[in-house]
């Protein structure tokens, strides 16, 4: 299920604080700033990746070289040499923020795989510019491949082959990850059920799908429980899908929570294709590539 609503209002809220708090850090330096690392991602209303490392109470400021760094209480400045090669993004006079692409490879060292790779899901799905998600995943792919070396490089090329497009939320992709991770094979994201509508006409779509088999995965967030309106939809699409003979797995943050709850999931879904004449062989324990 699409959560995005109460998540896009609460990024909307801390943008705006981000923006003021950065605002007067830069007036009380005197100068204009560019922010960096997780701040970058608050100014630009981009979820925060899972696993952080970094002190969420400072706001990140970034210079090019060691002698324009920053000092001062609640700044922590990080040298990143190509803060110039990327235009940054114009927030107001006196704050800038690095491109998505290059908060995402700033972060690298800084999270767990799974975070790395929901971050770039993240940024592939809201484009600044609004151009096709298939064409900032592209963006993505040409960044790490014609940067200069840098920190974290290894791991965002690692990351790049498990990044997908329409994904909602960061929890989707820790539920397509652990999947992956007991070998369950690669769902399509966002999927659009041929031939299938609402009463408005809207298309069907499913969060997680293997179509062959005719098996979804959908995860319900927050919303599903307030939003009465959207509870509704939910049970209508799920209704029309079992009738046309789909298998409808709904989780949420719970499933997702603990090894065990994971790795019980993804044999829940498995035992689904297995029995549908999907051919794999399961794995009871996760491979760990993905910090899960």
């Amino acid at each position: 299920m699409n959560d995005t609503a109460p998540m896009g209002t609460a990024l909307v809220d801390r943008r705006r604080h981000a923006i003021a708090e950065c605002t007067a850090l830069a007036r009380s330096a005197g100068r204009p700033l560019l922010f960096g690392m997780t701040t970058a991602l608050e100014l630009q209303a981009i979820p925060l990746p899972e696993g952080c490392d970094l002190d969420p109470s400072m706001k990140h400021v970034t210079s090019a070289d060691r002698r324009s760094r920053l000092r001062g209480p609640g700044i922590h400045c990080h040298v990143w040499k190509q803060a110039d090669t990327v235009a940054p993004v114009r927030i107001n006079p006196d704050v800038a923020a690095l491109a998505p692409v290059q908060a995402w490879a700033q972060l690298a060292m800084h999270v767990p795989a799974y975070g790395l790779i929901a971050l770039a899901d993240a940024i592939v799905a809201t484009p600044p510019d609004r151009t096709d998600q298939q064409e900032a995943l592209c963006t993505l792919r040409s960044y790490v491949e014609h940067a200069p070396r840098f920190m974290g490089k290894v791991a965002c090329a690692a990351a790049l082959p498990h990044v997908a497009t329409g994904v909602a939320s960061p929890q989707e992709t820790k539920t397509r990850l652990t999947l992956l991770g007991h070998q369950v094979p690669c769902p399509e994201t966002n999927h659009q059920v041929p031939g299938l509508a609402f009463r408005s006409g809207a298309p069907v779509t499913l969060d997680m799908a293997w179509p062959e088999c005719r098996v979804a995965v959908e995860y319900d967030g927050d919303q599903h429980r307030t939003d009465r309106a959207q509870w509704r939809r939910d049970q209508e699409k799920r209704e029309m899908l079992r009738r046309q003979g789909w298998i409808v797995i709904c989780i949420n943050a719970d499933n997702l929570a603990t090894r065990h709850s994971r790795a019980e999931f993804a044999f829940a879904v498995a035992r689904e294709l297995l029995a549908r004449g999907a051919k794999f062989v399961f794995a009871a324990q996760a491979d760990g590539r993905f910090g899960l």
